[in-house]
């Protein structure tokens, strides 16, 4: 077999340099460009602004939390109602958080919102926290939060219909919150939004905050003591209480139950 003439090994060995420098060049752009943040990349991304506990009228519980949230990315971050929003106490323990908005709520880039949320569960060791927020595409952000609370207590979102008769009972904790809407006066179409909180033997309502807001998230305009607090019930007991009048169009009404129980 001939060798290659020096004019032609020449030229292949260019060939050869140039489609290397190209698949060269691609590989590299791959890696650069890729990851270069644009205003056609779709980034998300989350910062946690501000973040303050939600105090009981002692201070010694927390039942929530609020949270300013930043989308510093330039796509929007859609965040749902339930478990955007994660809380951990110093023994290590987390519990996912309900948040007080309807469905979910989208921050466009650059904007602000101020989340408000309860713990759907009980945290013994709050003094300091741990705060995230996640987003559904699986942004987040994390914060550390130190409170006066020793406590966080768990929570309840129930929304009620302008329904007479109408009653509702939840399961929170070992103990019976029942909630119920009665017509109070048919001539000024008003009724009354009553709770009672049943502990059983061997359990204790340490502590229960229920607070009645109407369908623009404000208190009802007539109700007397829109927020009411209890301590220390030991069970067999219970606690109860109402709201009236509440006007019909101020419904759906929605009740935040917030409680921490203890057994023995």
């Amino acid at each position: 077999m001939r060798g290659l003439s020096q004019t032609t090994a020449v030229a292949l060995l260019t060939l050869i340099a140039v489609v290397s420098a190209g698949i060269l060049y691609m590989w590299y752009s791959g890696f650069t460009g890729g990851n270069e943040p644009s205003a056609s990349s779709g980034l998300a991304a989350l910062r946690i602004v501000a973040v303050s506990p939600l105090y009981s009228g002692n201070s010694e519980y927390c039942y929530g939390v609020s949270v300013a949230v930043a989308n510093i990315g330039d796509a929007p971050v859609t965040l749902g109602n339930v478990s955007s929003i994660i809380l951990g106490d110093a023994s290590g323990s987390t519990v996912p958080c309900i948040g007080l908005w309807d469905g979910d709520t989208t921050i466009p880039p650059g904007e602000i919102v101020e989340l408000t949320a309860l713990p759907m569960g009980q945290l013994s060791s709050a003094r300091t926290m741990q705060v995230r927020v996640v987003s559904t595409g699986g942004a987040e952000a994390s914060s550390t939060l130190r409170t006066m609370c020793e406590r966080v207590a768990r929570g309840y979102v129930v929304r009620l219909p302008a329904l007479d008769g109408y009653t509702t009972t939840i399961d929170a904790g070992g103990v019976n919150v029942t909630l119920a809407v009665e017509l109070y006066d048919a001539t000024y179409n008003t009724y009354n939004v009553s709770y009672r909180v049943d502990m059983p033997d061997g359990v204790r309502l340490a502590y229960a905050r229920l607070e009645i807001l109407n369908s623009t998230g404000g208190h009802p305009r007539w109700a007397a003591n829109p927020v009411v607090e209890h301590y220390d019930v030991p069970g067999p007991n219970y606690a109860a209480n109402y709201w009236l009048p509440v006007g019909r169009d101020e419904f759906p009404v929605t009740v935040l139950a917030s409680l921490y129980t203890e057994r023995g």
